[in-house]
């Protein structure tokens, strides 16, 4: 937090254990300023597309932001791909998204130019730690 700006809120929400439970825990975390515009989702670009389908079915308007941390091995990058290929249809199946392959929907944020958004982090890969982070940045 020593580099947030003086004005940044952090919110930190320790119950959800999947991408779903995050986008809806989120939800209900900003709900008073979900009309404030757009809420940049920053996670592993193989994740995105399931964080997306979670958090705009969760009636969150959202500005993907990826990270590229796409493992070196071909065993780890396999395995992310199964989990993210079973997870995109366990989301659909679920109802948890509107589609298997959930694009990101443009019309659910304003233009994200010269505007500061707020943030939300969600971590898909780490075992280690099941904690997902929403933090607002104004």
């Amino acid at each position: 937090t020593q580099h947030l700006p003086p004005t940044a809120k952090l919110m930190v929400d320790r119950r959800a254990r999947n991408t779903y439970q995050n986008a809806v825990f989120t939800g209900e975390l900003v709900s008073r300023q979900i009309n404030d515009g757009c809420w940049l989702l920053i996670t592993s670009a193989t994740h995105m597309p399931r964080a997306v389908g979670a958090f705009q079915a969760a009636g969150i308007p959202i500005a993907p932001w990826p990270v590229y941390d796409t493992p070196q091995s071909r065993e780890a990058q396999s395995a992310i791909l199964h989990r993210e290929l079973l997870g995109l249809v366990w989301y659909r199946v679920a109802g948890w998204t509107d589609e298997i392959y959930p694009a990101y929907r443009t019309s659910s944020c304003t233009s994200t130019k010269d505007k500061d958004l707020p943030l939300s982090l969600t971590s898909s890969h780490d075992k280690e730690s099941p904690i997902k982070v929403t933090a607002t940045i104004r």
